[in-house]
């Protein structure tokens, strides 16, 4: 005998639980007041007043809901505004009013010094463009403006100074010259530039408008077609899956149509020497037909087969006039 292996992480069987330690001996003495005699008082001050409900009364009907209100006391509250509420209303009325007429005034203000600025500038710019101008006539008739003293000249300095401004004048006509073609010809007509747009555009722009006539409604493609109408329409013993014939080129005459191919040796007949011969032969007689088949000249439509009315095996008479019964079948009998 040995001792069952236990699995040390299966959970204990039992639980510890800790009870209070029990009174000690002898037991600790309870200390009490005396008993004292109830009075009027003591049974006053213990005295619950029994709950009132206000939603039923003592007999358990539900209280209807302006009784409810007039026994909540709500009416009996009395509200009271202070005076004061209007002259803080007023005062922020005042107060608005003057920050109003402060920042407008002080916006015309500045306003009108921005006004003045821009009147400046515009004269410096004018006096400028005059000076500009003044000399720019200068140097095209040849004068030169000297502020230096005449007892002290320079004639090849001057000389310099007047071929530079004049290649820059030139360079700067250039210049300009040729950003004002490039304008015009980044410049497209309205008419082109419109006609580009894509419709999305047009449509944005309120330039798409729809046309008048009734063709552009509806796809014409839509009408006078009857194909696919006839389809599960026709007998049970008609062949229609099919709308239109694979190829439409294809007629009777080209399909029925005696084979110009030789035959060759590897089939068995024999081929004679004289291959032009047989070509001709070949190329206006059909192929071999069946034995014992009437031949009937060229075939140019499918094979039609006749249908016969006439009771070969004698079916109908057979469900039609009963079987008579005979000698020998009453001797069975």
């Amino acid at each position: 005998m040995h001792v069952a292996q236990q699995d040390p992480i299966m959970p204990p069987g039992f639980k510890h639980k800790r009870i209070p330690r029990g009174p000690g001996s002898p037991p600790k003495p309870v200390m009490h007041s005396p008993p004292r005699k109830l009075t009027v008082k003591d049974q006053a001050d213990w005295k619950i007043p029994p709950c009132v409900s206000n939603w039923k009364n003592v007999n358990g009907y539900t209280l209807p809901l302006h009784m409810r209100v007039a026994a909540d006391g709500r009416t009996l509250q009395s509200n009271t505004i202070n005076e004061r509420f209007a002259s803080l209303t007023d005062a922020l009325l005042i107060a608005e009013r003057q920050a109003r007429s402060e920042i407008e005034e002080r916006n015309n203000i500045q306003k009108g010094v921005a006004y003045q600025n821009y009147l400046k500038k515009e004269a410096e710019m004018r006096e400028a463009a005059a000076l500009a101008r003044i000399e720019r006539t200068k140097l095209l008739e040849g004068g030169v403006d000297d502020d230096r003293n005449p007892e002290e000249p320079d004639e090849g300095e001057d000389e310099a100074r007047r071929e530079r401004d004049q290649i820059r004048y030139i360079r700067k006509r250039e210049i300009e010259r040729e950003a004002r073609l490039e304008a015009v010809s980044s410049k497209k007509a309205k008419s082109i530039r419109d006609a580009e747009r894509d419709i999305s555009e047009k449509v944005a722009l309120g330039q798409a408008q729809p046309t008048a006539t009734n063709e552009s409604l509806f796809d014409q493609r839509l009408f006078n077609q009857s194909a696919g109408l006839d389809t599960g329409f026709a007998e049970e013993d008609e062949y229609g899956v099919y709308d239109k014939p694979l190829f439409a080129d294809r007629t009777a005459a080209s399909i029925y149509k005696a084979s110009k191919e030789l035959p060759d040796e590897d089939e068995g007949e024999a081929v004679p020497k004289d291959r032009s011969a047989l070509e001709k032969v070949y190329s206006k007689q059909p192929h071999k037909g069946f034995d014992g088949a009437v031949s009937r000249g060229t075939r140019d439509r499918p094979i039609t087969f006749e249908r016969h009315d006439e009771d070969i095996f004698g079916l109908d008479n057979f469900v039609s006039k009963p079987k008579k019964k005979t000698k020998t079948d009453e001797i069975e009998d």
